[in-house]
């Protein structure tokens, strides 16, 4: 039997903050009741079914919102066809080109504001944050919370926002938001001089993340995702599992 989520916190379960809940219930999955579960499970052992997935669905969150959270082997269920990689936030431009010719028309720190913008906007959608403004630009994504899963989640959103084909080692190659931010604005203003550059730095690199009660905590884990065996290979595995 493949549980879904059960209402009543379990050793599994516990940690689940009201974050975590908020984005299993956008992929459309409920949380069982325990006379839910335990008619479910009645159910399971009267079929002659070799697996069975008990779980309690929102067919409503199947059909409309955020599809790209929708796990892949439920979007068979959804309503509409699920589209990948191209949700967009409010006020964003439907393509790079676009995106592109409008910041180049701004001054260089209303452009880095733009880009900062939207990719904590974007951040906030894949964790379930309700305000982007709760995103701290200078934290790794490794210590918020982001996992391979999140970090193609990440990836997708932002090549349908700005048009691009960006790495899925992007969120471990530009470990903060603001250090990505950085990063998109060399791909979309190549030409652009840059202040950050001017001092002796590249933009996309020169930004660590803040220290927190563990300094280095961040630097060391993306070091050990590094040191794994093939760790594009085993991006472009989890891709072609996504249906990518």
């Amino acid at each position: 039997m493949g549980w879904g989520l059960w209402g009543a916190k379990s050793g599994l379960t516990g940690g689940l903050g009201e974050t975590d809940l908020r984005r299993i219930a956008r992929s459309g999955v409920r949380p069982l009741s325990d006379d839910q579960g335990l008619a479910l499970f009645d159910l399971a052992r009267a079929t002659d079914a070799p697996v069975v997935f008990p779980l309690h669905l929102d067919t409503a969150a199947l059909g409309g919102g955020d599809t790209e959270n929708i796990p892949p082997l439920l979007r068979g269920l959804a309503r509409t066809p699920v589209k990948r990689a191209t949700v967009r936030t409010a006020e964003e431009p439907a393509g790079g080109d676009d995106l592109a010719a409008r910041l180049a028309r701004l001054p260089e720190a209303e452009q880095d504001a733009q880009l900062l913008t939207l990719v904590r906007g974007h951040v906030a959608a894949v964790l379930g944050y309700d305000d982007p403004r709760t995103v701290g630009e200078r934290r790794a994504f490794v210590e918020i919370g982001f996992d391979s899963l999140r970090a193609l989640q990440l990836r997708n959103r932002l090549n349908g926002a700005t048009g691009l084909r960006l790495p899925a080692t992007l969120v471990f190659d530009h470990p903060t938001p603001d250090a990505l931010r950085g990063y998109l604005r060399t791909l979309l203003l190549p030409d652009a001089p840059s202040a950050r550059d001017a001092e002796g730095g590249a933009a996309a690199d020169a930004v660590a993340p803040d220290p927190g009660p563990e300094p280095g905590r961040g630097e060391e884990a993306i070091e050990q995702l590094r040191s794994a065996a093939s760790l594009e290979e085993v991006f472009d595995f989890i891709d072609d599992q996504l249906g990518e």
